[in-house]
C-alpha cells in the first residue's frame, strides 16, 4: 500500500503537482548512508527530512545502514505512510532486532549478500516477513553478474529483490554493464528472484514519474549528491539547511526553451 500507493501512484502525482509548482526536480525516493557512528544524534533531522519529504510526495526512502539499526526503528515507525527499505549486514538480525522488525509492516530488510545473509534470510522467511538481499559489486564482480550465478545463488534463499549496489570505485561504465544484465534477467524472467541495480533502476523509475531523473544519497555527513550526475560537487548539508532547500539547489527546472 505504502510502496504502490501512497509512493508510486498517489505520491507520484504530488510530485509532478509540485515539481510544477516549485520549480525544481523531486525524487521518488531518497538514500540515505547511516555508516556515521554518531548518526543517532542527527535523528531528529533524519525526521523532519522525511516530514518535508512526504509533504513533497516522497513516500520511499532507503536506509543503507552499517551499524546496529535498533536506533532507526522509533524512526521509522513514526512515519507509517511511507515504505521503508534497510539495508543491513547479516548479523544485524536477531532475534531483539526480530522483535523490532515485526510490528512495521511498511520496513523491508535488505541483507547484504555475504556470510551469513543465508542464516539472516531463513530467520526473516522463519518469521513470515519480506526480505531481499543486496550485493555491492564493482569491476572485479561483474562476471558473476552477468553469468548469472550471483542470481543462481540469491534465489535459493527466496528474495523479492536482488539488489545491486555499485561500490565508491565502480566505474560508470560497468555500472551500465549490470544494469543492462539486470533488465535482461527481469525480461527473461530467469530466476526466482528480482534484479534491481539500485542507482540506474531507481533512476528509470524517476524518470516515469516525471519528466527528469533525480536520484538523490544523502552520505553519513549529511552532504547531498546526485547520483545521476556523479560528476556533480556535493551539496549543502542536510543537518543544517534541510531537505527541501538542498532539492532545490541541486535540481533546478531548465527554463522551457523560447519559440
Amino acid at each position: 500500500m505504502n510502496l504502490g500507493y501512497n509512493s508510486c501512484t498517489w505520491g507520484a502525482q504530488r510530485i509532478r503537482m509540485n515539481e510544477k509548482r516549485l520549480g525544481f526536480n523531486i525524487p521518488w525516493t531518497v538514500l540515505f548512508q547511516m555508516d556515521d557512528p554518531q548518526y543517532s544524534t542527527h535523528l531528529p533531522q533524519y525526521d523532519l527530512a522525511i516530514q518535508e519529504g512526504e509533504q513533497l510526495g516522497i513516500y520511499s526512502w532507503i536506509f543503507l545502514s552499517h551499524s546496529n539499526p535498533m536506533e532507526l526503528f522509533p524512526l521509522i515507525k513514526r512515519h507509517s505512510d511511507s515504505a521503508f527499505f534497510l539495508f543491513c549486514r547479516p548479523e544485524d538480525i536477531t532475534p531483539a532486532i526480530l522483535d523490532e522488525i515485526i510490528p512495521l509492516k511498511h520496513l523491508m530488510p535488505v541483507v547484504r549478500w555475504e556470510s551469513g545473509a543465508n542464516e539472516a534470510c531463513t530467520i526473516l522467511r522463519n518469521a513470515q516477513l519480506p526480505y531481499s538481499v543486496y550485493y555491492p559489486y564493482s569491476q572485479k564482480d561483474l562476471q558473476f553478474i552477468l553469468n548469472g550465478e550471483l542470481f543462481c545463488e540469491t534465489q535459493q534463499t527466496h528474495p523479492l529483490f536482488t539488489a545491486l549496489a555499485a561500490k565508491p570505485d565502480c566505474p560508470a561504465n560497468i555500472q551500465h554493464l549490470a544494469h543492462q544484465a539486470a533488465i535482461q534477467v527481469r525480461t527473461g524472467q530467469s530466476y526466482q528472484t528480482v534484479p534491481w541495480e539500485l542507482t540506474c533502476d531507481t533512476q528509470n523509475l524517476d524518470e516515469i514519474i516525471s519528466d527528469d531523473a533525480c536520484c538523490v544519497l544523502f552520505n553519513g555527513n549529511g552532504q547531498l549528491f546526485a547520483l545521476d550526475h556523479p560528476d556533480r560537487a556535493p551539496f549543502g548539508n542536510l543537518f543544517q539547511d534541510g531537505l527541501l532547500p538542498l532539492l532545490q539547489q541541486a535540481y533546478p527546472k531548465s527554463a522551457p526553451a523560447s519559440s
